[in-house]
């Protein structure tokens, strides 16, 4: 994920102006438990796509695969580094899905900042929620309540692979309970 994302950018353009506020050691710690969280959230979006089509077509894979087809349906130059990538989706015979992803170009790299599917922005979206926890609760609440709901990427790639090696343990759904446990909206609730 770290190949494709900017998640440093993404982190500090999702606390917005808290960013400022917020220590090297705040950040830091910050900016790790938002890799988490947005890795977690990316499973737990990906088992249950995976999960529906099981329902209705079965779960073999090559069916899937077979008639995935991803393609680049229009773009746009945003600034002189950022351009809007816009793709649309097609599985089997499912309505097209149509995902938008910010990217940004530094030197020969380019990474998404952002990603605005189903016309919800994942960056505008996180920054009003962060906000307004940050409001009631400080920042030190902020990092208390990830902590408390987020792994930092690393335990989340595990749970990954686990999940591929099919170990029951980390099964994607968890984290969703885990995370209506604390009272953090679970991902799909986010994406409403």
């Amino acid at each position: 994920m770290d190949k494709a994302f900017d998640i440093d950018t993404i982190a500090r353009l999702a606390l917005g102006h808290h960013w400022n506020d917020a220590t090297p050691a705040q950040r830091r710690e910050y900016a790790n438990l938002f890799g988490g969280m947005i890795l977690e959230s990316t499973i737990l979006r990906l088992e249950t796509v995976r999960e529906r089509i099981a329902v209705h077509y079965g779960s073999s894979t090559d069916t899937i695969f077979d008639t995935l087809k991803v393609r680049i349906t229009g773009f746009q130059q945003m600034d002189d580094r950022d351009s809007l990538v816009v793709t649309e989706i097609q599985i089997l015979d499912l309505p097209p899905h149509q995902i938008s992803y910010r990217v940004r170009t530094r030197s020969v790299d380019v990474k998404i900042v952002n990603v605005i599917d189903a016309g919800m922005n994942m960056v505008v979206t996180r920054r009003s929620e962060f906000a307004a926890y940050v409001r009631q609760h400080g920042l030190e609440g902020l990092l208390a309540r990830m902590r408390g709901t987020y792994r930092e990427p690393e335990q989340a790639q595990d749970r990954c692979r686990d999940q591929a090696s099919g170990n029951k343990g980390c099964n994607p759904l968890s984290i969703a309970r885990s995370a209506a446990a604390v009272g953090r909206p679970t991902p799909e609730a986010d994406s409403r």
